[in-house]
C-alpha cells in the first residue's frame, strides 16, 4: 500500500515537472528572442549616431577648412596690397647703371650730381676718414698689428696707475694683446669663435660684469667686423666715452652689408666723432672697390685719442 502511494506521489510530481518544463521553454524563447531584438536596435541606433556624429565632423572639418582659405587668400590680397602700396609710394633712387663704368662711382658726388642713395653716405665716410689727422701724436709704437700713442698726456702706461686694455676681435691673432701685455697691461681678450649661441653684452655691462665701472680702459681696440657701427653708437649712448683714453677700431662696409638703410644714420654718427672728443692720430683706408654697386666696398682702420679724456679716475 505504500508503495503504491510513493508510486503515485511520483506520477504527479513527474507529470507537474513535464508541465512547467513545457511552460518555461516558449517563455524562455521568447525572452531570448527579445533580448536579440533590442540588441540589434541598439546596434542599428549606435550606427546612426555613429554616422551623425561622421557627418558632423566632416562638415566642421570642411567649414574649417574653407576658413583656412579664406584667411590665407585674405592674408594674400592684404599683402598684395601692401607691396603695391610700397611699390607705389618707395621714392625712386637716381638711376645708376651697376657697372657705371667710371673707376670711381665717388667722384660723381663732385660732380654736382644730386645723390641721396645709400652709396652717397659711403662716399661721405670715407671722406671723412681721409681728413688730415686731428691729433699729431709724436710717440706712436706699432703693437702688434696696431698703433698707440704713448704721447705723454695720452699713455696708456702710467706711473700711478695700471693700464687697462679690452681687446675685441682676434680671430686667432694675439699680436696686439701680447705687446700690451709686454708693456705691463692688463689685457682682456674677446671673440666668440666658438661655435654657439652668445648673449650680446654692451661696453657697460662687460665693465660691470669685469668689476671694472670705477677703471679706465687705457686702449679699447675692436675689429669686429660690422657690429662696430652700432658699437660705436652705444657707447656713446651709454656715455662711456670719458672712460677710454685711446679707441682703436676697423670699419667695415661689405657689398651686401650694413644694411643700406642704415649707412645714413652711420655716417652722421662717424661724422660726429670728433665732437665726441675722439681725434684720430692714425688711419688708413683700403679695400675701396666703387666702380661696381654689387661690389661696393670699404675698409678702413682709425685709431683715436680722446681729446676729451680727464685722467680724473
Amino acid at each position: 500500500m505504500n508503495f503504491l502511494r510513493s508510486l503515485y506521489i511520483l506520477l504527479i510530481a513527474f507529470f507537474i515537472f513535464v508541465f512547467l518544463f513545457v511552460q518555461y521553454q516558449p517563455l524562455r524563447y521568447l525572452q531570448t528572442k527579445s533580448v536579440d531584438r533590442e540588441a540589434t536596435e541598439m546596434k542599428k541606433e549606435k550606427d546612426s549616431m555613429l554616422q551623425e556624429m561622421k557627418k558632423e565632423k566632416d562638415s566642421m572639418l570642411q567649414e574649417l577648412k574653407k576658413e583656412k582659405e579664406n584667411r590665407q587668400k585674405q592674408m594674400k590680397d592684404q599683402n598684395e596690397d601692401m607691396t603695391k602700396k610700397i611699390t607705389i609710394t618707395k621714392p625712386k633712387e637716381p638711376t645708376v647703371p651697376q657697372n657705371i663704368g667710371v673707376k670711381d662711382l665717388c667722384t660723381l658726388l663732385d660732380k654736382g650730381i644730386q645723390v641721396d642713395s645709400w652709396w652717397k653716405y659711403v662716399c661721405l665716410i670715407e671722406r671723412n676718414i681721409d681728413k688730415p689727422l686731428g691729433y699729431n701724436c709724436k710717440n706712436a709704437k706699432n703693437m702688434g698689428n696696431w698703433k698707440v700713442c704713448f704721447d705723454e698726456k695720452y699713455s696708456p702706461i702710467r706711473p700711478d696707475k695700471p693700464c687697462l686694455v679690452y681687446s675685441f676681435g682676434i680671430a686667432w691673432d694675439f699680436t696686439f694683446d701680447i705687446a700690451m701685455a709686454k708693456e705691463g697691461c692688463e689685457v682682456y681678450s674677446f671673440d666668440p669663435r666658438k661655435p654657439q649661441v652668445w648673449k650680446t653684452r654692451t661696453l657697460r655691462s662687460v665693465m660691470k660684469m669685469l668689476h671694472h665701472e670705477n677703471r679706465v680702459i687705457d686702449v679699447l681696440k675692436f675689429d669686429i667686423e660690422l657690429a662696430e657701427w652700432k658699437v660705436m653708437i652705444n657707447i656713446i649712448k651709454d656715455g662711456m666715452l670719458p672712460q677710454i683714453r685711446q679707441l682703436l677700431t676697423e670699419w667695415h662696409i661689405f657689398p651686401g652689408a650694413p644694411k643700406r638703410d642704415e649707412l645714413k644714420t652711420f655716417y652722421e654718427m662717424h661724422r660726429d666723432l670728433p665732437s665726441h672728443g675722439l681725434e684720430t692720430f692714425f688711419k688708413t683706408g683700403h679695400a675701396r672697390q666703387h666702380s661696381d654697386l654689387l661690389k661696393f666696398n670699404s675698409q678702413a682702420e682709425s685709431c683715436y685719442i680722446n681729446v676729451k679724456f680727464t685722467d680724473s679716475k
